[in-house]
C-alpha cells in the first residue's frame, strides 16, 4: 500500500475499534478486573477488629454509688472516690487473623492474575481487529484496482463490438469480426459484473468492521 493507503488504513483500524460494542465491552471488564485488584490490595484492612471498653460500673459505682461484692457487702480497698483502685480503666486491643498474612496476598496476586489476563485480552483484541481490517482493506483495494481495469478492459471490448457491428451491417466487416467481437464484449461484461460483485462483498465486509461507509470516509480524506 502506499502512503495515502496506509494512513487510511491505520483510520479505519481506529474506527473498527472504536465502532466495535464488543471492544467496548473488553475494555470494562478489564478496567474492572483492575479496580478489583487495587481494592484487594487494602482487603486486609477489614480483617481488622478493634476494641475499646471502659466499665464506669465496676470502677465508678452505679450512680456514683462505691461498688458492692459478694451478698450486697461492701467492696473494701475503694478509694476516696468510690472507685476501684485496679487497673487499667480502659481495655483495648486489635485482632488481626494470622490467615490473614497467608490469603490475602495470594489474593492480591490471583486478583492481578485475572487483570493481567483481562488487560492482555483488550491487546489481543486490538490486534486481531487490526489484522482483521487491514487484510479486507488489502482485499478492497486490489479489487477495487482489478475492477478498474476490468471496466477498461470491457469498454474497449464494447466500442471494438459496436464499430465491428457497424462495419459489418455495412458490409465492412465480416461476420467472423463481428461475432468474435461480441463474444470478446460479453465474455469482458461477464467478468465485469463478477468482480463488481467481489468488490461489493469486501467493501461490505470492511464497512461491517469499520462501522462507516468506506464512501464517506473517502471523502474526509480527500
Amino acid at each position: 500500500m502506499d502512503n495515502y493507503s496506509v494512513n487510511l488504513g491505520e483510520k479505519l483500524v481506529s474506527l473498527a475499534w472504536e465502532n466495535n460494542p464488543d471492544n467496548r465491552v473488553t475494555i470494562d471488564q478489564a478496567e474492572a478486573d483492575r479496580y478489583l485488584w487495587n481494592a484487594k490490595k487494602y482487603s486486609w484492612l477489614n480483617t481488622i477488629t478493634i476494641y475499646a471498653n471502659y466499665n464506669e460500673y465496676n470502677f465508678k459505682g452505679y450512680n456514683g454509688a462505691p461498688a458492692s461484692g459478694f451478698n450486697g457487702l461492701p467492696i473494701t480497698g475503694l478509694n476516696s472516690s468510690g472507685q476501684l483502685p485496679y487497673y487499667p480503666r480502659y481495655n483495648f486491643g486489635i485482632i488481626l487473623p494470622l490467615g490473614t498474612f497467608f490469603t490475602i496476598p495470594k489474593q492480591i496476586k490471583a486478583s492481578r492474575s485475572i487483570f493481567q489476563r483481562s488487560f492482555d485480552q483488550v491487546n489481543s483484541q486490538k490486534l486481531e481487529i487490526r489484522d482483521r481490517v487491514l487484510n479486507k482493506f488489502q482485499d478492497y483495494i486490489q479489487l477495487n484496482r482489478e475492477y478498474k481495469s476490468y471496466f477498461r478492459s470491457s469498454e474497449d471490448s464494447r466500442i471494438n463490438y459496436l464499430s465491428k457491428e457497424k462495419a459489418f451491417k455495412s458490409g465492412n466487416a465480416s461476420y467472423s469480426d463481428y461475432s468474435n467481437s461480441k463474444e470478446l464484449y460479453i465474455h469482458e461484461l461477464v467478468n465485469l459484473l463478477k468482480k463488481k460483485k467481489d468488490l461489493f462483498v469486501a467493501k461490505n465486509d470492511l464497512e461491517r468492521l469499520v462501522g462507516s461507509p468506506i464512501a464517506d470516509i473517502l471523502k474526509e480524506e480527500n
